[in-house]
């Protein structure tokens, strides 16, 4: 099963914001994803919106595992070096882009653009 965690804010300043469907902020609770995230997006993004979702993976075999495994994560405050849970985040949509909406295109166009990104 897949964790809430489909929104992945990066704004021009270089602050990432995690969002769960519900809007809650769960930025503290992923700083692993945080701070990797501009090293996962292209030189020429600015700022950009992600639709993803997060699963828990074994490192060693790559394995994806169980939802209960990543539910163990902590909930706030968690730090980079206290996490015993790694994740894999799959993007699967695009929002928004270098100041540009993406959300009246069709979605061809959006998978195309994140893979750009």
């Amino acid at each position: 099963r897949i964790s809430p965690v489909p929104q992945i804010h990066m704004l021009p300043d270089g602050k990432i914001n995690i969002f769960s469907r519900n809007s809650e902020d769960n930025s503290t609770k992923y700083p692993d994803i945080a701070a990797l995230m501009p090293r996962a997006i292209k030189p020429h993004v600015k700022s950009i919106i992600i639709d993803s979702e997060a699963v828990a993976v074994d490192l060693k075999t790559g394995d994806i595992l169980p939802f209960q495994v990543l539910s163990t994560r902590k909930r706030k405050d968690a730090s980079v070096d206290d996490i015993g849970v790694k994740v894999c985040i799959y993007a699967f949509d695009l929002l928004y882009l270098n100041g540009e909406s993406f959300l009246q295109r069709p979605l061809g166009e959006r998978r195309e653009a994140l893979h750009g990104a």
